[in-house]
């Protein structure tokens, strides 16, 4: 047998050994994890997607974890840094306001109720000066916005709607968000 057969041979018997550690966590820990994650979060759904992400990161990481640790520990520390990145993904998500509803109350405080009158007229400058700077971006940026937000297009979508790359358009994103950041600011 030569030791490029003798090596696979060992890597196969790994493996197998490494899913059947894996699936003896699993039915092991399983409940208690998708438990954990979804007091965090707050929905059982994606709490049971994340669990079993954490065995499937259990599995990829299994050179870092050392037998003689705890594996309810490591893989409870697999899950914090999986609520973690969930919670960061969801700060960074950007709320949209359908275009029917620009201007209206609904948009400006997310209910139906009236406005305070002076926080209104605020509001109104605020998206006056907003609309403003857009009209004063160049055609490209401006394009970016409106389909990303309007539209509803991902990047790639987009990028492919305005004959660009993904980064061109990534670029060109940057920049008008960049723009209204800075009215936002100043505001």
């Amino acid at each position: 047998m030569s030791k490029n057969t003798s090596s696979i041979t060992l890597d196969s018997q790994a493996s197998q050994r490494d899913r059947k550690i894996v699936a003896e966590l699993h039915s092991k820990y399983f409940s208690k994890i998708k438990h954990h994650i979804a007091s965090s979060i707050g929905s059982a759904t994606d709490a049971e997607d994340m669990a079993q992400d954490v065995f499937v990161e259990f599995y990829r990481r299994n050179g870092r974890f050392r037998e003689n640790g705890d594996p309810e520990k490591y893989l409870f520390g697999i899950a914090g840094n999986m609520v973690r990145g969930y919670y960061r993904k969801k700060t960074r998500s950007v709320r949209t306001i359908p275009i029917e509803e620009i201007g209206s109350s609904t948009a400006i405080y997310g209910t139906r109720q009236q406005p305070d009158p002076v926080n209104l007229t605020e509001r109104q400058e605020l998206i006056k000066i907003i609309e403003q700077t857009i009209a004063k971006l160049p055609p490209k940026a401006r394009e970016a916005l409106e389909l990303r937000f309007i539209y509803g297009l991902n990047s790639k979508e987009a990028a492919q709607n305005s004959r660009c790359t993904e980064s061109a358009f990534r670029e060109r994103l940057c920049y008008a968000i960049r723009a209204l950041q800075k009215v936002s600011k100043k505001f």
